[in-house]
């Protein structure tokens, strides 16, 4: 009997080890899926480096971070996975059309890297953290320009241009945060003429 009860326990034993085995490759397999989808969606337009995504991949992507938000929860822990997972959602939305839904997760990835940056100064990933949110804003800043609201528009600009500037500092070899805050400047500086606020 007792031989019976040591073999149940090295069954359960193994069990568990295979379970966290089986866990930890479907985390690797998640993060590399993350990994690619977030360098695939952060290049900036204008480039061309953007690559073809098919509507049917899009909607896998979706789905692959609708999962993830399960696990994400809230979190405070999880900010930085939070906050890229809302932001490579709108990605994703703004390349079905779906512009109104992409706003919504602009705005909450926004929050949440403003969050993050609060809760974290001075991290080592700082200034790729405010990139992502300068680059959040100047989304934020096109889609409210778009929809005709100029003033909401400007704050947002000048908001990406006030993030995207200590990034390029921070690394000024960084082509896509050189090209993010060039462009938030240069939207910047072409509404608030058109406005009549050039001293901005």
């Amino acid at each position: 009997r007792e031989g019976k009860i040591t073999t149940l326990e090295q069954r359960l034993q193994e069990a568990r080890e295979a379970k966290r085995m089986a866990d930890a490759n479907l985390q690797m397999s998640q993060a590399a899926v993350d990994q690619f989808l977030t360098q695939l969606l952060q290049l900036p337009t204008g480039l061309g480096l953007q690559a073809e995504i098919s509507q049917k991949q899009i909607s896998e992507a979706l789905t692959f971070y609708e999962n993830e938000r399960a696990s994400l929860k809230e979190n405070d822990e999880l900010l930085p996975e939070r906050s890229r997972n809302y932001f490579n959602t709108a990605q994703l939305l703004l390349r079905k059309g779906q512009r109104a839904e992409a706003h919504d997760w602009l705005e909450k990835a926004r929050a949440a890297l403003t969050l993050l940056l609060q809760k974290q100064p001075g991290h080592a990933n700082t200034p790729r953290r405010e990139a992502l949110l300068g680059r959040t804003c100047r989304w934020l800043g096109t889609l409210q320009a778009e929809s005709g609201h100029r003033v909401e528009a400007l704050e947002f600009y000048k908001q990406a241009v006030a993030s995207l500037e200590p990034a390029v500092k921070a690394d000024p070899k960084d082509r896509n945060s050189r090209y993010e805050c060039a462009s938030a400047f240069y939207e910047l500086g072409r509404r608030a003429r058109r406005d009549g606020k050039a001293g901005l």
